[in-house]
């Protein structure tokens, strides 16, 4: 997940990182209310971190309305080794 500033679209100034960063940690933890809460950054793996599945991917989306997380889950997925 991790994104420069000035890859982001326009709409990402809606949103603070801070913000972003809470809409995916919150989701991750009700996605596996059992696990630990984890630590959520800017570089967090989806996928391998946080347990995000497809459906959870699109979860995200939902909640963050389409702006910034839409643009690095779906146009630009995690293709790290």
């Amino acid at each position: 997940m991790t994104a420069r500033p000035e890859d982001l679209p326009a709409a990402a100034g809606e949103r603070s990182a801070s913000e972003l960063l809470d809409i995916v940690a919150r989701l991750a933890a009700e996605l596996h209310p059992r696990r630990t809460k984890p630590a959520v950054t800017l570089d967090s793996r989806l996928d391998r971190e946080l347990g995000f599945d497809s459906l959870g991917r699109v979860e995200l989306i939902a909640r963050e309305g389409h702006g910034v997380l839409h643009h690095l889950v779906v146009q630009a997925p995690d293709t790290r080794g």
